[in-house]
């Protein structure tokens, strides 16, 4: 069962609340909404507080389009109007735009706080990762770990893609862009559920997904979602195009492989090559670092009683470093989160799950997992 995660606005809001920050204490978790103004004056008439109540506070905006994300420091409120005067202007018109407003830490800070969380729980939190990017080309038994989404802490097991069905060739003409062009074949049967690599020749280990096919007939000529790079394709290349979501797919257990070193490793060796397998994918499970939240809506599996106390801790830090009045009381916080953290960390930290336990050779070829899934 995966686990559950948190949204990046859902822990700022987290923050907010432990913080006392009086926007989240009066108003909530859910975001108000501007209702007129300009932008560089928005207006909410939801906002009941007395004049200059917000000043040198921070609003972020929480809405979707040209304001997304954008941070001002306020620097004036009218209770009459409602109007927030901001330290720069907007860059669009704010009515119906959603926003937040933040005390003594901007959304900036607060978000920095909130990756330093994330990194610092791993390894006691951490992320488990199938890729399945890289293809098996042929007369390769070398592959490079260094270009997945995540780098890999270690990996648990390798799969390598099995189909009864798939089509074989070459381009016949040289092609760059998104164009694949073999004028020997017929793909009047390849539509967007299929999947193209390149497993021999230029551009060798390139996976693309089908866009859309040329009419006609024959048809010869297929578009990809993605372009072939700066090295396009020629006659050398030599292509493999298969359906994915076909039933006869299935997914071969690797017993044998060696890695460059155990954790963090950059590099596989095959014992032996997979020509037999040329073009598929190769899954890849691993155990990798959580990633950092860059949008409002990203998520992490790191548990927000544990982001919520180590962020705070760092918050708290950044203050009693440079605000002599309020040193002490800062100081307390700082240490009060940072063992709350710990001991959440402690009572609750994950088991790492266990590795295959690869062995130096593989006799025979890849063992079947018929009736076993890897998920």
């Amino acid at each position: 069962m995966s686990k559950p995660t948190t949204t990046r606005s859902d822990l700022r809001r987290l923050i907010g609340m432990e913080m006392g920050m009086p926007y989240y204490r009066k108003y909530g978790t859910a975001p108000l909404s501007f209702t007129s103004g300009t932008t560089a004056i928005p207006v909410c008439s939801a906002l009941s507080e007395t004049n200059d109540w917000w000043k040198n506070h921070w609003m972020v905006d929480t809405s979707t389009g040209a304001n997304y994300g954008q941070v001002r420091e306020i620097t004036g409120f009218n209770a009459g109007t409602k109007g927030l005067t901001l330290g720069s202007a907007l860059l669009d018109d704010p009515s119906g735009q959603e926003f937040e407003i933040t005390t003594v830490f901007s959304p900036h800070e607060i978000h920095q706080a909130i990756n330093f969380a994330i990194e610092s729980a791993f390894p006691a939190f951490f992320d488990t990762v199938i890729d399945q990017t890289l293809v098996v080309v042929q007369d390769k038994m070398e592959y490079d770990l260094t270009g997945l989404d995540s780098k890999i802490w270690f990996p648990i097991s390798f799969w390598v893609e099995q189909t009864t069905n798939k089509l074989m060739g070459s381009p016949t003409t040289n092609v760059n862009g998104t164009q694949l062009i073999d004028t020997a074949a017929d793909f009047s049967a390849i539509d967007g559920d299929y999947l193209i690599s390149i497993c021999h020749g230029k551009s060798a280990g390139l996976l693309r997904s089908v866009a859309d096919r040329e009419v006609g007939d024959p048809v010869f000529l297929l578009r990809t979602t993605d372009d072939w790079g700066s090295d396009g394709l020629d006659p050398t290349s030599v292509y493999v195009i298969w359906r994915p979501t076909n039933s006869g797919i299935d997914w071969y257990d690797i017993p044998a492989l060696r890695f460059d070193q155990n954790e963090y490793p950059a590099i596989v060796y095959f014992p032996v090559d997979l020509d037999s397998f040329a073009g598929l994918r190769i899954r890849i499970q691993y155990v990798t670092m959580p990633a950092a939240l860059t949008t409002d809506a990203s998520t992490t599996i790191v548990p927000p009683e544990y982001i919520l106390h180590k962020a705070c801790a760092m918050l708290c830090g950044s203050r009693a470093n440079d605000n002599r009045s309020d040193r002490r009381m800062y100081t307390d916080m700082e240490t009060r989160h940072l063992q709350l953290a710990d001991l959440y960390m402690q009572q609750h930290k994950w088991r790492v799950p266990a590795s295959h336990i690869w062995l130096d050779r593989d006799p025979a070829r890849p063992s079947s997992t018929s009736g076993y899934n890897p998920f």
